[in-house]
Parts: structure tokens; C-alpha cells; sequence
């Protein structure tokens, strides 16, 4: 028996057993579409990043992080909400574009080609610039968004106790975790910005990180990404 038909019978015992029984069918399958929207966005190399947002009937500008963003978005897209094309061969050119232009950055900067080494602030603000194009190009391609207008925050506005560094502490040092060939390195090292120069740390790939500053943890994201082995 449905519970329309349970609601026109008027046994409302049975129709409480029913409203029940559907919402913890409700409530498993959005913990499921959660869980599996965690494992996607932990697979993905994108460090959090701060996406402008409207708040309230006011209209107020406002920071929400790309990972919640991306998690609505695979929920969404979880209900049948599908934009055209093939997702997983989008999906992936997006990424490997992401990882070819990372590299080219970080080479640049070792060979002397570029206008910054990775020991300063200006490297630090390119490769965010990269992986902002890169994430708004991903989540735009291959989800059901209403709008291609998706805006990030400057760097500088990220503060150490912001929930970004948070979420990219845990996000990092999973991925370090997953990643046993990487060797350490003071490039793959836990780093600290000081000015526009960087204090090097050595320390192991899978030990604690304890991120001071958005822009360390982004520089250890971009360096990770460039340094990925072949």
C-alpha cells in the first residue's frame, strides 16, 4: 500500500510507519549521494577554492567553498540532471590540460624562463589563476549549472583560519597519503610564506601538514600537481 493510499484510508499508524520508512529511504540515499560526492572530489587534484556567492534577499556578496559547490553539483547531477556530451572524455582532457599546464608553469619558473621562481608570492598567484580556470571549466562542462558565470575571491583574501585550509589540510595529506612513489623534496616539502620567499621544511610525503596560509597550501597543491610522476 502507497502512502497516498495509507492518507485516504485514514490509519494514520500506518501512514506514520510509512512517512517513516521514506524518509530513512530519503535520508540513506543522500548520505550514499554524499559519500560518493566525497570520494569524487577527493580524487580530483583541485585545491578548495573561494567562489564568490549572493547571500540572502539582500543580495550580499559572500565566500562558499568549490568542494561544497562541487558536491551540490554531483548530487544534482545524481538525479538525472545531465548536461550533453561524453562527461568521462570531458572530464579527463580538463584534468590532463590542468596537469600539462601546471607542469609548464613549474618548469618555467626551475629553468628561469619565467617572471617568478616558485619561491615567490607572483608564482604562487599564477598557479591559483590556473587552477580557478581550470575548476570553472570543469564544474561548467561537465555539470548541469544554470550559469557560466563562476567567480572566485582573490587569493589575498583567504585568511589561515579560513574553512578552505581546513578542507585542503585534509584533502592535501590524503592525497599525499595515496601518493607512495613521490619522494620528498624541498619542492614537495611543507613550506611556509614569508613575503614573497619561501621557508622550506623537509619533511616525509605522508607526515602531518600544519598549513599556515592559503598560499602555502595552494603552493603545495601546484607543486604536487607539476611533480606528479610519470
Amino acid at each position: 500500500m502507497y502512502p497516498m493510499e495509507l492518507l485516504q484510508n485514514g490509519n494514520l499508524e500506518q501512514q506514520d510507519k510509512a512517512a517513516e520508512k521514506v524518509l530513512q529511504t530519503l535520508l540513506q540515499s543522500r548520505h550514499e549521494g554524499c559519500a560518493f560526492a566525497s570520494m569524487v572530489i577527493g580524487s580530483l587534484p583541485f585545491p578548495p577554492l573561494p567562489v564568490l556567492v549572493l547571500r540572502g534577499e539582500d543580495g550580499e556578496y559572500g565566500t562558499a567553498s568549490s568542494f561544497d559547490l562541487l558536491q551540490q553539483a554531483i548530487l544534482v547531477q545524481q538525479t538525472g540532471c545531465r548536461p550533453p556530451g561524453d562527461l568521462i572524455k570531458n572530464k579527463r582532457e580538463i584534468l590532463d590540460r590542468l596537469t600539462r599546464d601546471m607542469t609548464t608553469h613549474y618548469e618555467r619558473a626551475l629553468s628561469g624562463e619565467g617572471n617568478a621562481s616558485i619561491c615567490t608570492n607572483l608564482w604562487v598567484e599564477k598557479a591559483y589563476e590556473i587552477y580557478c580556470n581550470s575548476f570553472r571549466n570543469y564544474i561548467v562542462t561537465n555539470y548541469a549549472t544554470c550559469t557560466q558565470d563562476v567567480r572566485f575571491h582573490d587569493i589575498d583574501t583567504v585568511d589561515a583560519d579560513s574553512i578552505l585550509v581546513q578542507q585542503g589540510t585534509s584533502h592535501w595529506k590524503a592525497g599525499r597519503l595515496l601518493s607512495e612513489a613521490r619522494s620528498p623534496s624541498p619542492q614537495s616539502a611543507d613550506l611556509l610564506i614569508s613575503g614573497d620567499s619561501l621557508l622550506f621544511r623537509e619533511s616525509p610525503p605522508s607526515a602531518s601538514a600544519c598549513f599556515t596560509s592559503y598560499k602555502q597550501m595552494l603552493r603545495s597543491y601546484a607543486v604536487d600537481l607539476a611533480t606528479l610522476p610519470v
